[in-house]
């Protein structure tokens, strides 16, 4: 059974270590067996909707579209279409909202772990041919609304970033999508919000799933980085918090720290801004646009040369993003909220010299992720005025009798790696990429065999390490380039122990 680690101890050698698939082969296998499930969805949204059919076709882009509406209880009003398209690494969209809904006050694409902002633009006003009636996707009982006829709308179009979980999320079914409608003025001094106009993403064709997630871009590998991992979510207080930070090289005291705060007005619904910023601990750095952290996507290098339009330094207080809830929902701001999830360049300042790294950053999921007690025993809390999450107060998480879920309010820190060599580049999440292995035991004395399917053409690097305490591994000095799918191995054992692993290199 193939493994990432061989295990050595003086003329004895066996397997250790984690599942036989790597991270990304995880994903693609995943996509490939959600197809099915999609390509389920979409017959029978098809069905319903009475539309053509369509031909299913290799090579063909994958697709993703959804028939907006408004709910209102048992009763849904037509809003438009979107259409989503992979494209080279990006997400480009088309949206027809109806013209009563062309003042919004943002819009956002969801799925169960990943969200990210789109940035809609002016728009376009123009008149459309509507499809024939067909359900609001996913009501129970069944739900229709009818959009014959010629439409007066807005145009709108763009593209997001992709990532290969937003994608492997949409292919299963989770994309959503939702624009959300300012309150109007009701009768007396109150405000009233109405309900977003949304929709769910069908994939409509079923394209080249395969194709496209080699479309998108390729994790950085790293023989050197050390990695470390979270989650860690940002809390809420104003000033940084020794205990709620990132300590990247592992020393045992934060790097960097989290911070976030709420300021509410007192209308009624209360508008509240909620920001999130990153400050360095110590003498540290983050890559920086004036006072605002700079999110930077997949691959970008992080070293001694700052990139065009960015610098070194500090960012402010409210420096990673920010969102508005209220009377108007704005979702998060800034390249993060357009990204989704991203990368903060970090410098370390030691005492060898600097050494640079990367923070992985993503916008809070839409489910919730963690079970804690109600503060409440009554479900309605005092008064009947429980809010839209559960109240904590000091103290009382001992002692709440029926578990509620809490919900990410934040962003949320992924991972983090730094090169060890000082004045060292890495490249924006580039980590090392150990490959599934065979450990053949010892063939003769002193030597360890070990074989790996690579691929041809790429480099290979073997790594050592006395046990799995250290946090580097000793590259032993050469790079291995496969001719054939199978590389076998004869390693001499340095020491009375070890552990060999194989990764791939740039």
């Amino acid at each position: 059974m193939s493994q990432y680690y061989c295990y050595a101890r003086a003329n004895v050698a066996g397997v250790f270590g984690h599942s036989t698939t790597t991270k990304g082969d995880t994903m693609k296998n995943r996509i490939r067996a959600t197809i099915r499930i999609g390509t389920a969805i979409t017959l029978l949204a098809l069905a319903n909707a009475g539309l053509a059919q369509i031909r299913f076709l290799t090579n063909t882009p994958v697709i993703f579209q959804s028939q907006l509406h408004q709910q209102f209880s048992d009763v849904a009003f037509h809003a438009g279409w979107a259409s989503f398209q992979v494209d080279g690494g990006q997400l480009q969209f088309q949206v027809f909202l109806d013209g009563y809904f062309s003042n919004f006050c943002g819009a956002v694409l969801f799925t169960d772990s990943r969200q990210a902002t789109l940035q809609m633009g002016t728009g376009q006003f123009m008149y459309v041919p509507m499809c024939d009636p067909v359900p609001v996707p996913g009501s129970d009982p069944p739900v229709f609304i009818s959009c014959d006829g010629l439409r007066a709308g807005t145009y709108y179009a763009g593209t997001i970033p992709l990532n290969e979980t937003l994608l492997g999320e949409l292919v299963a079914g989770q994309g959503e999508v939702f624009f959300y409608l300012p309150a109007w003025r009701a009768n007396g001094p109150y405000w009233e919000v109405p309900p977003p106009v949304q929709g769910r993403l069908l994939q409509v064709l079923v394209g080249d799933v395969t194709n496209a997630l080699a479309g998108l871009p390729r994790t950085p590998r790293s023989l050197t980085a050390v990695v470390g991992a979270g989650p860690v979510s940002f809390p809420f207080n104003d000033w940084p918090n020794p205990d709620s930070g990132v300590d990247v090289d592992r020393d045992g005291r934060a790097d960097y720290g989290l911070h976030g705060r709420m300021l509410c007005t007192m209308s009624i619904p209360s508008d509240c801004s909620t920001m999130f910023g990153v400050s360095c601990a110590s003498s540290n750095q983050l890559l920086v646009q004036g006072w605002d952290a700079w999110v930077v996507p997949l691959g970008t290098r992080i070293g001694p040369t700052a990139p065009t339009n960015a610098a070194w330094g500090c960012p402010g207080m409210d420096s990673l993003t920010s969102t508005l809830s209220g009377s108007c929902y704005r979702p998060w701001s800034g390249e993060l909220g357009r990204l989704g999830e991203g990368y903060l360049g970090v410098r370390l300042r030691r005492a060898d010299g600097n050494h640079y790294g990367w923070i992985r950053v993503r916008l809070p999921r839409k489910t919730s992720f963690l079970v804690l007690q109600p503060y409440f025993p009554d479900p309605a809390g005092p008064g009947g005025l429980n809010p839209s999450w559960p109240v904590m107060g000091a103290g009382s998480l001992g002692l709440l009798p029926e578990p509620v879920a809490v919900w990410e309010f934040g962003p949320v820190i992924e991972d983090w790696a730094y090169e060890p060599a000082p004045d060292t580049p890495i490249l924006a999440g580039a980590r090392p990429f150990p490959v599934p292995i065979q450990c053949g035991g010892v063939r003769r004395t002193g030597y360890l065999r070990l074989s790996f399917t690579g691929e041809i053409g790429r480099g290979y690097a073997v790594q050592f390490r006395s046990d799995l305490v250290a946090d580097r591994w000793a590259t032993l000095g050469w790079l291995l380039i496969p001719t054939a799918p199978q590389t076998i191995l004869d390693l001499p054992m340095s020491g009375a122990t070890g552990f060999y692993r194989v990764v791939e290199a740039e």
